[in-house]
């Protein structure tokens, strides 16, 4: 099986990632979204090349501002979908987890629910001779896990979490500020670790 994963080089991805190498081949792609998305890239090959995956970067810059959880979702998957197709992929792995919003316990089934229907109508069953194509699934592994959780069974297959990057602020080391830090840091911590990477000022670590 070939499973691509919406891949950033944060910690969520670099398990998934790995995940989905122990289950079949591995396209990871990386959707440069603004800027800041396109000076991480060297990180993102970086951890890429550790994982030992193939890596495949999308610029997207033009896209609007993709804040809300689920509409962002929405809008990588109809971009990966294609990319899936084209790259005989069969299967869309996306990194949410169940502290990325504390809504998400109660509506993502439903709404997996409801969007995989769009996403089988948005693909042809057969080619013009009636052969069977195939349809490309989308998944979300993580969506009963979180942070912690990912730290402590990524520990156990030894994952170069010092590659990973979270910050949204900074671009070559963590700002130890903004929420996708604090959240890394209180993650690190729950799971009575050190976090492995650096951040600009170490009294901002928790």
């Amino acid at each position: 099986m070939k499973i691509l994963v919406l891949f950033n080089g944060g910690l969520k991805d670099a398990f998934l990632a790995d995940l989905a190498r122990r289950e079949g081949k591995v396209l990871a792609c990386f959707f440069i979204l603004n800027d800041k998305d396109s000076n991480r890239i060297r990180l993102v090959e970086r951890l890429a090349v550790a994982l030992q995956i193939e890596l495949l970067v999308i610029d997207l810059r033009k896209a609007p501002p993709l804040e809300e959880i689920l509409l962002r979702m929405l809008y990588l998957i109809m971009h990966a979908l294609p990319i899936a197709k084209e790259y005989q992929c069969h299967c869309i792995y996306y990194g949410l987890s169940i502290d990325d919003d504390r809504r998400l316990s109660k509506i993502l089934d439903a709404y997996m629910k409801q969007l995989r229907p769009l996403i089988e109508l948005a693909q042809p069953m057969y080619d013009g001779k009636g052969i069977w194509l195939g349809q490309v699934e989308v998944e979300t592994p993580l969506r009963r896990l979180d942070r912690p959780r990912v730290i402590r069974l990524g520990n156990e297959w030894n994952l170069p979490w010092e590659l990973s990057f979270s910050c949204v602020n900074r671009t070559t080391i963590h700002c130890g500020t903004c929420q996708a830090c604090l959240r890394r840091q209180r993650a690190f911590k729950q799971e009575g670790h050190i976090d492995p990477t650096a951040y600009w000022r170490d009294d901002n670590v928790l």
